[in-house]
């Protein structure tokens, strides 16, 4: 993608088309990593005049960048204005929206991030997107204590997308719970098989995600496992080899 915006803005023949081509350019570059060429077109859209809807993509691009960088108050005015004036736009870009809300997240304030996500729960269309949403929901619940709400929107991933990998992060981030008695007793009910053997389902999912995003959340399972089952020296020395591996 990033080759071929790079190509079109080569080909523009007018200023909108330069525009539309640059933005493409600067927030494909955010995703793959070359910061270098973010900041070589960041400043032909920086000094650019701009269409309404171009104003909302570069809003979003510059929170974009500062998001990348882990700069979550820097980002926060720029996704904040897009929620605040252009919540349409997010609703039409669910990915977008999704991100404007794990800023707030990462920035600690759970009940406004908790207002976002279910917004993009009820509003957008995504399936992707919801589903990342929920487990974002059953985070914070986690975080405020509240198992329970917590198990819920964990559960309601694995039950309304079954098949998903977001499922099988729910069931991993379900497991740990289950040293709780009102857990495992909901666990039980659901009669998913995760959770009759979390062990060899740890161990299952590791061997078939191990490189993906995935393959982290079993990785993280399977130290929590090693640890409370007393596991021997021999057990412990191949988790910590598993997690050099993590990048």
């Amino acid at each position: 993608a990033l080759a071929l915006y790079r190509v079109a803005f080569l080909a523009a023949k007018t200023q909108q088309q330069r525009i539309e081509t640059t933005i493409g350019i600067v927030r494909t570059a955010v995703w793959v990593r070359r910061p270098d060429l973010v900041d070589e077109y960041f400043i032909l859209i920086s000094t650019a005049k701009l269409t309404p809807e171009e104003e909302k993509e570069v809003e979003f691009v510059k929170g974009l960048v500062l998001f990348s960088l882990g700069k979550y108050k820097d980002a926060l005015p720029y996704f904040f204005k897009l929620y605040r004036n252009y919540e349409s736009y997010l609703i039409d870009n669910p990915d977008y929206y999704l991100l404007v809300a794990e800023d707030v997240y990462r920035l600690g304030n759970l009940n406004f991030a908790e207002q976002l996500f279910q917004r993009i729960v009820s509003l957008t269309k995504s399936p992707d997107v919801i589903r990342k949403a929920y487990l974002r929901l059953g985070d914070i619940e986690l975080r405020k204590g509240n198992l329970k709400l917590a198990f819920v929107y964990y559960y309601t991933v694995i039950s309304d997308y079954p098949d998903s990998e977001e499922a099988i992060v729910a069931r991993l981030k379900i497991i740990p719970l289950l040293r709780y008695p009102e857990i495992a007793y909901r666990a039980q009910l659901s009669k998913d098989p995760a959770f009759k053997d979390p062990v060899k389902y740890v161990a299952q999912v590791l061997v078939n995600y191990r490189t993906t995003y995935v393959g982290i959340y079993a990785l993280a399972d399977l130290g929590y496992l090693v640890f409370k089952l007393g596991a021997p020296e021999s057990v412990f020395k191949r988790l910590t080899w598993e997690v050099s591996l993590v990048f």
